[in-house]
């Protein structure tokens, strides 16, 4: 196991192929050569301990493996519920519906909008993540590197990002919603 799916499997986030998704070995070789450089983290969707998958254990437990994986990061939480919240030198967490406007500005007008990366982890709403998107893409820096995850309805997420470049990738699993959709600017 890589790194990033031991440290996904430490915390229980279904990112990780032995809980649900396969997406820590694929973000283990995107992020592997940048772990020291990158900053600045946002993840959209924080979970909780309700959350329905049994091997889940840990609030924020995706926001502890970035912030292990990236040594030198600020982890940013969004979220519309407070259960799952954790926070420490390294991880602040904010209630904020993502797809509300002015929610977003006032959370960024507090963090900043110098990212390096963005895990759109909430809703899994095709409608609610090419929102989230399309509110955030334009606040923040250009170079940002924006991750959607679990893409239900990739087609009609993509015909609403018809501005962006975006590349979707599909990974081979049971799961219908085990897809990842990059949107970058133009």
């Amino acid at each position: 196991m890589d790194n990033l799916s031991k440290l996904a499997f430490k915390y229980g986030t279904d990112k990780c192929p032995k809980i649900k998704h396969s997406y820590t070995p694929w973000y283990n070789k995107k992020f592997r050569l940048i772990r020291k450089k990158v900053r600045k983290i946002l993840e959209i969707g924080v979970g909780d301990e309700r959350y329905p998958i049994k091997y889940y254990h840990e609030k924020s437990a995706s926001l502890k493996m970035w912030r292990d994986y990236f040594p030198n990061a600020m982890v940013y939480g969004l979220d519309i519920s407070r259960r799952g919240f954790y926070e420490d030198k390294n991880i602040k967490c904010f209630f904020c519906d993502a797809t509300n406007v002015e929610q977003l500005e006032k959370v960024l007008e507090k963090i900043g909008n110098t990212f390096d990366i963005i895990i759109d982890d909430g809703s899994h709403k095709y409608t609610d993540q090419g929102n989230t998107a399309k509110i955030l893409l334009p606040r923040v820096n250009k170079d940002v590197k924006y991750f959607i995850e679990d893409v239900l309805e990739p087609r009609y997420l993509m015909k609403s990002l018809s501005d962006y470049k975006l590349k979707l990738i599909e990974f081979k699993t049971r799961y219908r919603d085990d897809k990842i959709l990059i949107v970058k600017n133009k």
